[in-house]
């Protein structure tokens, strides 16, 4: 029986206001199998975003933050647009 914790290389993109809150654009990161984008946004802090109307893509495709990750996984968290 193998017991070893398997991991998955993944990517995140982050735009506008997020990329200044977290300080990059691309962040590169292995994470554990069953990681969901809700484990990403706060593992980032970013639950307050959620409120003002974050989005996530995994793959260029909007999915929910429940939505488990894969390996090599590019995720996009997409933030609120405000108009003008």
């Amino acid at each position: 029986m193998d017991d070893a914790v398997k991991a998955w290389k993944i990517s995140i993109l982050v735009f506008g206001p997020l990329r200044e809150h977290i300080g990059n654009e691309r962040i590169e990161l292995s994470v554990v199998t069953n990681t969901t984008v809700g484990d990403l946004i706060k593992q980032f802090n970013l639950e307050k975003w959620i409120e003002l109307g974050l989005k996530a893509a995994i793959d260029g495709d909007i999915c929910s933050f429940d939505s488990i990750l894969h390996d090599g996984a590019e995720i996009a968290l997409l933030p609120p647009v405000s108009g003008g």
